[in-house]
This record gives structure tokens, C-alpha cells and sequence, in this order.
């Protein structure tokens, strides 16, 4: 963590101490300005063990299985921003798969370049693909291989 962070954390939690109305209202403009931010925090402190599964699925207002979906989800994909469609990992913001942000990555486009081929996602999203590529290279090379016997016109099942 930057020194830079280091300090704001500090001074949001003293906030919190001296005015909590205050830290909730900077932390509501937050969850308003990144809706899933609130759940993949939850969802982080309850894999850690700082809250509980009910506590959970209380505070995004979901049942508990729901919530079990969602931690047993986190913990197969390693990330929250990663879902599983029809057995392809993508992106939950916008759906782009996984698999094609990692193509583009291995055809030599750094991480900047990805940023410029997929101006609408956050670099955030942009390493998430990558990680979850880097730790699943059966599957992502598997869903590579298919999309290019496709462009050979070859069937693929």
C-alpha cells in the first residue's frame, strides 16, 4: 500500500471515530458510484472470517443460500468480478469473457494495451481476467483453441 493510501485509510477510519454519520455518507456516495464494491467487500470479509454468511445476506439484503452462492463463487473463481456463463468466466460488469482478454494478452498487448482495446473496462477488471487466466490455464486455453478452429471453419463442439 502506498504511504498515500496508508494515510487516507487512517484519516477515513478517524472520520468514522469522531463522526460516523459522516464515514456513512462518504461510503454511500461509494457504493453509489461502484454498485458491486459493497458486495465484493462483504463477500471478501465473510471468506476472511470478519463477518458471518447471515450477516452477509443481510447487509446486500439477500438469502443466505444466495449469499452461500455468492462466497462459494468467490472461492472457485478468486475473484468477484468473475462469473461463470454457460461454463466461460467472465467479466460481471460487462461480460466479456475471460478467455478473450487473455488471447489478446498472450498476442503480446500489455496490460496498457488491453486497457486501450477495452476502454470501457477498469484496469481493475482488465488484471482480474488476467489472474484468473494465470490460475486456470486448462480452461482458458481450451476456450482459446475453440474460437480459433472456428476461424478455420472447423466444427467445434
Amino acid at each position: 500500500m502506498t504511504s498515500q493510501a496508508s494515510w487516507q485509510l487512517d484519516q477515513l477510519q478517524r472520520i468514522g471515530q469522531r463522526t460516523p454519520e459522516r464515514l456513512e455518507e462518504l461510503l454511500t456516495a461509494m457504493w453509489n458510484r461502484y454498485p458491486n464494491l459493497l458486495e465484493e467487500l462483504a463477500i471478501m470479509a465473510a471468506d476472511e472470517g470478519q463477518v458471518t454468511v447471515q450477516e452477509v445476506a443481510e447487509l446486500l439484503s439477500i438469502g443466505r443460500e444466495e449469499a452461500e452462492s455468492k462466497l462459494a463463487h468467490y472461492h472457485s473463481t478468486g475473484d468477484h468480478r468473475i462469473e461463470i456463463v454457460d461454463g466461460v468466466a467472465k467479466l460481471v460488469s460487462c461480460q466479456v469473457a475471460v478467455w478473450e482478454v487473455a488471447r489478446e494478452s498472450r498476442k503480446g498487448a500489455s496490460v496498457n494495451g488491453l486497457a486501450n482495446l477495452y476502454p470501457s473496462l477498469p484496469m481493475s477488471e482488465i488484471k482480474a481476467a488476467l489472474r484468473y487466466a494465470e490460475s486456470h490455464p486448462d480452461e482458458i486455453n481450451t476456450m482459446i483453441e475453440k474460437f480459433e478452429l472456428v476461424g478455420t471453419g472447423r466444427y467445434v463442439r
